[in-house]
């Protein structure tokens, strides 16, 4: 089966087991009218880990040991249709804060300092917007394995950043220059994240 058609099936059969238990779809303010695919969700990064993707009321994101708490609960709703059958365009909204995943750029002399932090919802800001793809079929990675990439732009260029545990949570990839929309390495541990309800 190709890994759209399986990504498409398992998100399908993910939204409609949360549907149920949640009663409905949960959409915040600002966010797109669209089908969530993950609702209260944990974000579960194996390389350093297994540690969870969380934040606090102040806008921090960080990663830290999984507690099963609201903070470590995310909705990730799509704001758009996927993209040729490949990959997701999606928000990520932490449960308790209401609040939107967002990579911000602080512009200073010395050139952009790209920060990762949540704000308000905002499907048309490009802060906001990370595509989602299935990595679950390649080797060695969670069946339920997910990556997150943001293309950010800043006032010297555009750059590509994958959710990654790491120092900051980012990773730049190579500005683009190969077109990529994607993580380029569905194999590095420290950007796959399981999803788990």
């Amino acid at each position: 089966m190709p890994t759209s058609s399986r990504l498409r099936r398992t998100v399908a059969m993910t939204a409609a087991a949360l549907t149920t238990v949640t009663g409905g779809i949960v959409l915040g303010t600002g966010t797109a009218q669209a089908n969530t695919h993950l609702v209260g969700t944990q974000l579960i990064v194996s390389g350093g880990g297994p540690l969870c993707l969380d934040s606090n009321a102040h806008g921090s994101v960080y990663v830290g040991v999984c507690n099963g708490g609201p903070f470590q609960r995310w909705n990730v709703t799509s704001y758009d249709s996927d993209v040729n059958n490949y990959y997701s365009r999606v928000q990520i909204q932490d449960v308790a804060t209401k609040l939107c995943l967002r990579i911000h750029a602080d512009h200073h002399w010395y050139g952009d300092r790209l920060v990762l932090k949540t704000d308000s919802c905002d499907y048309r800001n490009v802060e906001d917007q990370w595509n989602m793809t299935w990595v679950g079929n390649v080797a060695g990675n969670p069946s339920n394995g997910v990556q997150f990439f943001n293309k950010t732009v800043t006032n010297k260029h555009i750059a590509g950043e994958c959710l990654t545990n790491t120092t900051g949570l980012l990773d730049k990839v190579d500005r683009l220059s190969n077109g990529m929309p994607t993580c380029q390495d569905p194999r590095n541990q420290y950007q796959v994240w399981k999803t788990q309800g």
